[in-house]
């Protein structure tokens, strides 16, 4: 009985480390917005631990998935089309072709852009026996400062009675190019 309930505990308690962007701290994001940053992030927060790798990650691969594009750039533009489509511009056009992506404005001030959703869930809302869940997505903020954050969420996991994996979330940070 006492194995039952700290599964339950385990399952109730989440490590969930990483800070809420505050609506306050954003300019909302529209069809409108265009601006240039820093291809590498001045700052990461993560809910895991930080790896060495995550210090090589890049805006371009975390918008490019499959890796095709250069990530020694210095700098990426960004800018919105008429379909409400995200437009990612690398600095030497000459080689490398502009990235396409679509996905949704928030009402909350972002971009959310989906690479995968995937999830089977039993019973549903309250997913206690079975679920499964491969969701990679990416939400696009601008702060007050005119900086970019990238948030990162990526949730490959299942879990069986009450036994389960969080996602991993990570906020990247960088700094505008005036």
């Amino acid at each position: 009985m006492k194995y039952i309930f700290l599964l339950l505990i385990i399952s109730i308690c989440s490590c969930e480390t990483i800070s809420r962007i505050k609506k306050s701290d954003i300019h909302p994001i529209s069809n409108k917005f265009e601006g240039s940053y820093n291809n590498k992030p001045y700052l990461i927060k993560s809910n895991l631990q930080v790896r060495e790798d995550d210090y090589l990650t890049t805006a371009t691969n975390l918008f490019d998935t499959s890796k095709t594009k250069k990530s020694g750039l210095d700098f990426i533009q960004i800018k919105f089309n008429s379909k409400d489509q995200l437009i990612l511009y690398n600095t030497d056009t000459s080689v490398f072709r502009p990235i396409t992506l679509n996905g949704k404005f928030s009402k909350k001030g972002y971009y959310e852009i989906y690479f995968k959703k995937e999830q089977l869930e039993i019973p549903p809302i309250v997913h206690f026996l079975f679920s499964t869940h491969n969701i990679k997505r990416l939400r696009i903020y601008e702060t007050k400062s005119d900086d970019l954050i990238i948030y990162d969420y990526d949730y490959i996991s299942g879990n069986f009675l009450f036994v389960g994996d969080g996602p991993s979330k990570t906020q990247f940070f960088f700094h505008t190019v005036k």
